[in-house]
């Protein structure tokens, strides 16, 4: 008789295998454009100079303090709206058992 734990390890490994597959795919493809090695493209000696564009693109430090306010704002907005909403429910309403 199988172990309860293998038996499911075994029954998840073909999901698992296809998910890993596509993803990990995909982040080698995503690289491999990034370093312009796509020989579709006609590129293929991988270089850096995206990123060393990118990196010393002045407005860079900008956009991403810009991005950080606005993911941190968000994030404490939902989290307080979330929070009332919570102590609300939580209350009960008049004329509930």
């Amino acid at each position: 008789m199988m172990q309860p734990r293998l038996h499911l390890a075994l029954l998840l490994m073909p999901a698992v295998a296809v998910i890993g597959v596509l993803f990990g795919g995909g982040l080698v493809i995503a690289v491999m454009q990034s370093l312009n090695g796509m020989p579709v493209s006609g590129q293929t000696e991988p270089t850096l100079a995206a990123y060393r564009t990118v990196l010393t693109d002045p407005d860079l430090g900008r956009s991403f303090l810009l991005s950080l306010h606005i993911a941190l704002t968000s994030t404490v907005l939902a989290t307080a709206l979330g929070i009332a909403a919570a102590l609300l429910l939580r209350a009960g309403f008049s004329g509930s058992g």
